[in-house]
Formats: C-alpha cells, sequence, structure tokens
C-alpha cells in the first residue's frame, strides 16, 4: 500500500524556529502546511521562506503544500473584479515562492461565503476564470492547486460541484483537498474519496458534530472513520494527512502534537 505521511497545518501566529521545528519533528510529525495568510506567515518575504525551509530540512520536516489565502476580500470569486484580480494576483506570486519551501502544491479555497443562490452561477464562473489563470501560473512553477472542498454555501460545498468547478482545467494541473471535516456536512466522505478518486491530492483531517465544522482531532464527533480509511485505501492514495485541528503550537507544542501523531496512529490502524 502507498504511505501515508502524518502532517499538521501550521496556523495563527506560528514562527518557524530551530526549536519549534524540532518539536515537530520530535513528536514524529513528518509534513507541515503552511499558510500564505496575512500575520500568519511572511510569505512576501523571500528570506524568511528560505529560512523556514532550510530549519525545517535541517529536522527533516517536509514542507509539500502551502495554504494560500481565504477571506471575505480575497476570493478568487468575487463579483467585485478588483477584489478578484488583486487575489488572485496575489495568489500567483504565492505560486511562485512555494517552491522556496519545496512545495508542489497549493490549497485554495474556491469562494468565502455566504453566496446566495441567485448570484452562485456567476460566482462558480468568476471562480473557474480564476482558476485558470492559477493552473496556468502553477504548471510554470511546478505547483499543481489543490482545490478543497468547503462547508455550507462556499463554492465547491459538494464533490458533483468540485469536478464542475474543474471541469476542463487539467489533472495534471489541478486536483483535490478533501477536508473531510466539510464533506461530511452535506455528503459520507467515503463517498466523496470514491467519487473523486485518483485526483485527491491532500486531505485535511478533524472531526465535527454533523451540524458545521468544529476542527475536533478524528474520534471526538461523527464522522465513520472506517468507512473513510477504507475508501482512502480504495483508491491506493499515497501522501499525507494534515491535521486541521483545535490545538495551538504555541501553549504547549509538543502535547498538542504528541496528541495529533496518537490519532494518525489509529486512524492508520484502522
Amino acid at each position: 500500500m502507498p504511505r501515508i505521511y502524518c502532517g499538521a497545518a501550521i496556523g495563527g501566529r506560528y514562527a518557524i524556529t530551530a526549536r519549534s521545528a524540532a518539536v515537530i519533528a520530535e513528536a514524529g510529525v513528518e509534513r507541515v502546511e503552511i499558510p500564505f495568510t496575512e500575520g500568519s506567515f511572511a510569505y512576501h518575504d523571500k528570506t524568511a521562506l528560505a529560512e523556514a525551509a532550510r530549519l525545517l530540512a535541517a529536522e527533516s520536516v517536509i514542507c509539500r503544500s502551502v495554504h494560500l489565502g481565504f477571506e471575505t476580500d480575497y476570493d478568487i470569486s468575487s463579483l467585485d473584479d478588483s477584489i478578484r484580480r488583486r487575489t488572485v494576483d496575489d495568489m500567483k506570486y504565492g505560486l511562485s515562492v512555494a517552491p522556496i519551501l519545496g512545495a508542489g502544491m497549493a490549497v485554495v479555497h474556491g469562494s468565502s461565503e455566504p453566496i446566495t443562490d441567485d448570484e452562485r452561477p456567476r460566482r462558480l464562473s468568476a471562480a473557474g476564470e480564476s482558476l485558470k489563470e492559477l493552473c496556468e501560473v502553477g504548471g510554470r512553477h511546478g505547483v499543481r492547486i489543490a482545490l478543497e472542498l468547503l462547508p455550507r454555501t462556499c463554492l465547491g460545498n459538494t464533490s458533483a460541484e468540485a469536478l464542475e468547478i474543474v471541469e476542463g482545467l487539467g489533472e495534471s494541473r489541478i486536483g483535490f483537498c478533501v477536508d473531510v471535516n466539510h464533506v461530511n456536512l452535506r455528503e459520507e466522505p467515503a463517498d466523496v474519496v470514491r467519487a473523486l478518486g485518483k485526483r485527491i491530492l491532500t486531505f485535511h483531517i478533524s472531526d465535527n458534530d454533523g451540524v458545521d465544522e468544529k476542527h475536533w482531532f478524528p474520534f471526538e464527533g461523527v464522522i465513520d472513520w472506517q468507512s473513510f480509511m477504507d475508501a482512502v485505501r480504495e483508491i491506493g492514495y499515497g501522501g499525507q494527512f494534515i491535521f486541521e485541528t483545535v490545538g495551538s503550537l504555541k501553549g504547549d507544542p509538543r502535547a498538542y502534537l504528541d496528541e495529533l501523531r496518537a490519532r494518525f496512529d489509529r486512524l492508520m490502524a484502522l
């Protein structure tokens, strides 16, 4: 079976230092996903990017993916063209510098929210045009786009709509990030895995109450993890599970990361 790697999303105002990189490695977390969002990581500073890459490499921690921004005024589907243009241009920059970290993948949200039924077709069209541009730039830099499946009224809140958004963009340029804590609000995660199959590039892992996203550790909510893991193995997935769970890498990072690794191991044992 292909290998699945234990990973953590590095969120908030987390700084990558020699000590923090060591703590990640000591806990057995093999991959990190770094946010390219204002206030989270200095992605506009190429020196900071190179230093982060050096510190992670020193501990054999790998960054295979970055997470491009997502806010109401940072939205590839915005009907305000000035917002959409600013967002796409900044994401193009992010794609150009992601390889400094060793990342060959960039997770992208298809929209912010709320989105009304009336505006949804226009927002889908705008997102498609934006992703076409991003795929072209990503292709030049060796970075694939992973469109994240989202909750509530966001674009890409079902597997069928996610497939509609990427239609015609090319499997070599774009695939999917399946966030289990999002998709179970409308579909069974195992069904989503089978529907998207080999186009799944990465997973975001967390649990919820079946009502809204909670970002709990697996086994603390309602998700059927056994059926999910059965489907993951059925499609022959090899890659990373990036935990987007409630926990801080500030207060007691080692305790949090130890628990994260324990939950990962429990998933692997299913």
